[in-house]
């Protein structure tokens, strides 16, 4: 039960960045198979001032290096550096803890740059934990290039 109630609480949580206009969150699915959660991304912490957003990503383990989020967060850079006008982006960052080679080989493929290590600033698992921080600038990405990357 405490898992149902954490994950409506997650839910909740995140229907309430667009609503409140903190930011964007799609749900991944199989296009073989629609009604299957299988992970989402999206972003928050919106900066209007800077026109950055901070994105973030989760996908199922099963899932994994089997192309679902490169082509998800390149459909979400594309809509972020469109013509879309409910949110203007120049800059999108992405926080990678240390060692997930995974996130950082994605980012890294997407054209990210890695901008150095951000000591002690997340706060989860009852500790502070060190972060490296990738960004994409509006200038970097080109939607016509199958790479995502100039």
């Amino acid at each position: 039960m405490k898992v149902i109630e954490e994950a409506e609480r997650s839910v909740r949580s995140r229907m309430s960045l667009f609503t409140n206009g903190f930011g964007f969150r799609w749900a991944i699915t199989p296009k073989d198979d629609p009604d299957r959660l299988i992970g989402s991304c999206g972003y928050f912490s919106v900066r209007r001032g800077t026109a950055t957003v901070e994105m973030g990503y989760e996908l199922h383990p099963d899932y994994w290096q089997k192309g679902f989020m490169t082509e998800a967060l390149r459909a979400v850079i594309d809509y972020s550096y469109g013509d879309q006008v409910l949110l203007p982006v120049h800059r999108i960052e992405a926080l990678v803890m240390p060692g997930n080679t995974g996130s950082v080989r994605l980012l890294e493929k997407l054209g990210f740059k890695n901008e150095g290590l951000r000591r002690e600033f997340g706060f989860w698992k009852g500790r502070h934990q060190d972060v490296i921080l990738f960004a994409l600038l509006r200038s970097e990405w080109d939607r016509r290039s199958p790479s995502g990357t100039m």
